[in-house]
Parts: C-alpha cells; sequence; structure tokens
C-alpha cells in the first residue's frame, strides 16, 4: 500500500511541477504582453488567457492540497519502524522523511557514512518492499552484512 501511495505521490508532484511551469510562463507572457498591447481585440485575447490562468491558478491550489493529503496518508501508512544515518539526518527508507533526530516510533537504526551506500540501502529497501509488505529482521541482517553498516536495535 505504501508503494501505491509512494508512486501516486510523485506523480502528482511530477504533475504539479508541469503545472507550476505553466502558470509562470502564463505570468511572465500576461506580464509582458499587456504592455503591448492596445487593441480591443487584442486585450479580449489577453483577458481570456488571463480567465486560462486562473483557472490554472486554482488547479494548482487544488493539486497542492492533494499533495499534502497524499503526504499524511503516507506518514500515518509508515510506522517509521526502521531509519538509516544520512549525513546528519535521518531517513525513513520506506516513505523517504527526514528526520534530525531519531523519533520515538523507531525500532532500528542503520549507521552509514557513505552517500553511496545510503543510496544503494534505500534501494535495496524499495525493492524488499515491493515483495513484502514490512521490513523484519532478515532484511536488516542482509544490509548489515552486504553492506558492512552497523544495525542497532534502538532502547525505547
Amino acid at each position: 500500500m505504501i508503494n501505491k501511495l509512494k508512486k501516486d505521490y510523485e506523480n502528482l508532484t511530477r504533475k504539479f511541477c508541469d503545472l507550476r511551469s505553466q502558470i509562470a510562463e502564463l505570468n511572465t507572457f500576461l506580464e509582458k504582453q499587456s504592455k503591448i498591447y492596445s487593441r480591443k481585440e487584442s486585450i479580449d485575447a489577453l483577458n481570456k488567457i488571463r480567465e486560462f490562468f486562473e483557472i490554472k491558478g486554482d488547479e494548482d491550489v487544488q493539486m497542492h492540497k492533494d499533495l499534502n493529503v497524499l503526504r499524511i496518508k503516507i506518514d500515518d501508512a509508515c510506522g517509521h519502524s526502521v531509519v538509516i544515518k544520512n549525513g546528519s539526518d535521518w531517513v525513513c527508507p520506506v516513505c523517504s522523511e527526514y528526520f534530525y533526530v531519531i523519533p520515538d516510533c523507531a525500532i532500528y537504526g542503520v549507521e552509514t557514512d557513505d552517500s553511496k551506500t545510503f543510496k544503494a540501502i534505500m534501494k535495496l529497501v524499495e525493492e524488499y518492499l515491493n515483495e513484502n509488505h514490512l521490513i523484519d529482521e532478515n532484511i536488516l541482517e542482509e544490509i548489515q552484512y552486504s553492506y558492512d553498516v552497523k544495525v542497532r536495535r534502538l532502547e525505547k
């Protein structure tokens, strides 16, 4: 379920970025062209484009709300049971959320200083989650020995 939500989030984010690009282009066009034209037909055409621009603006607001709702669903579906250290931050490999400190709900912590290893572990976990619904000790053991990193059970 979380992978479907993540894919939906990625697709919606891509669409949101495209929409933002269109809005920026329309805004630039309207600013430049409104200074140039003075004929009634041209002003009417610019007004129709401005109406289209406002519709796109409404779509932008709605899409932003949808992204927030989807992000909340992802966060609710993920328990952040495993976190991986990336530099000074901790990252949940399931939902890709960043934390400055280890969250209270985390059960395991994986420590690595190498960004290449971090990316490989994130990819491995993602592939594992495509086949399974939860991260278990088997995948953590595989990560620990395959990548020579520290996997620690966190005390609560």
